[in-house]
C-alpha cells in the first residue's frame, strides 16, 4: 500500500484582487484608512489528471467575496489600528449537511503599539497588544465533522508582544 498524500487535483481559479489605501494627516496624528479584498469570478477544477474540467463557481460551498478594512492613526511612538474582516456567506448541498447555506462572518481586531525610542538596549524596540476578534462572534454554524466554516474558530483572543529591530 502507498500511503503517501498527494494532490493530484486541478484548480484555476480568476478573480479581482483589489486594494486602496489612503493616508493623511490630522490633529490626531498621521492616519490610514485602506480597504481590500478579492471578488471570485471563476473557478474551474479536475479532481484527477485527465478528468474532466468542471466549472465550480457557483456550487456549493464556494465563497466568492473576501474583505478587509482598517482604520490606524500614529501619533508620536503610539500607534493604534482597527480592522473589520468579512468573508461573505454562500450556499451548501442540503444532501450532504441538511441545511442550505453558510452565514458570512465578520469579526473586528485592534491592535495598539508603543516604540520605545532611545539608545541603547530601547533602540528598536516594539510592545504590542492585540485583540482579535472583539466582540466574540462565533463563526457560522455547518453541519459537518468539524461544525464550523466560513472563518476562525479561536474566538476572542488577546497577545502582547516585543519585537525588536537590529
Amino acid at each position: 500500500m502507498d500511503f503517501r498524500r498527494q494532490n493530484l487535483s486541478l484548480t484555476n481559479q480568476e478573480g479581482i484582487d483589489f486594494s486602496v489605501k489612503y493616508d493623511f494627516d490630522t490633529k490626531l496624528g498621521s492616519m490610514t484608512a485602506d480597504v481590500g479584498g478579492s471578488y471570485l469570478l471563476k473557478r474551474d477544477v479536475a479532481t484527477a489528471p485527465g478528468a474532466a474540467i468542471v466549472d465550480s463557481l457557483d456550487s456549493p460551498g464556494i465563497n466568492r467575496l473576501t474583505l478587509s478594512a482598517s482604520l490606524g492613526v500614529t501619533r508620536n511612538n503610539v500607534s493604534a489600528s482597527a480592522t473589520v474582516r468579512h468573508n461573505a456567506g454562500y450556499d451548501i448541498s442540503p444532501a450532504v449537511s441538511g441545511q442550505t447555506s453558510v452565514d458570512s462572518f465578520t469579526t473586528v481586531d485592534l491592535l495598539v503599539s508603543y516604540d520605545l525610542e532611545g539608545a541603547g538596549w530601547r533602540r528598536g524596540l516594539t510592545l504590542t497588544a492585540f485583540l482579535g476578534n472583539v466582540f466574540d462572534e462565533e463563526p457560522p454554524r455547518y453541519n459537518s465533522a468539524n461544525g464550523f466554516a466560513n472563518g476562525s474558530t479561536l474566538g476572542r483572543l488577546f497577545q502582547v508582544g516585543v519585537s525588536k529591530r537590529f
